[in-house]
């Protein structure tokens, strides 16, 4: 009941794929901490998932939580 919007298939695709996009900025950077951790090669590198972030964004940056993303 919105003037903007109607309830059709382009609006339920267009909120699916907007969704599915938060969804992936959201996750992201927990699934590169995660792939980080897994494939170390020493596995005292990390101290656990905070310290990988922390060493991740002092030498990557935020960029760095998006490896992939595209």
């Amino acid at each position: 009941s919105t003037p903007y919007f109607k309830d059709d298939t382009v609006t339920h695709f267009a909120c699916g794929a907007f969704a599915g996009f938060v969804a992936t900025v959201v996750c992201s950077p927990v699934d590169v901490v995660k792939t980080k951790i897994y494939f170390a090669k020493d596995k005292t590198q990390y101290k656990g998932m905070t310290d990988c972030f922390i060493q991740t964004f002092k030498q990557e940056g935020m960029p760095g939580f998006f490896k992939g993303f595209t």
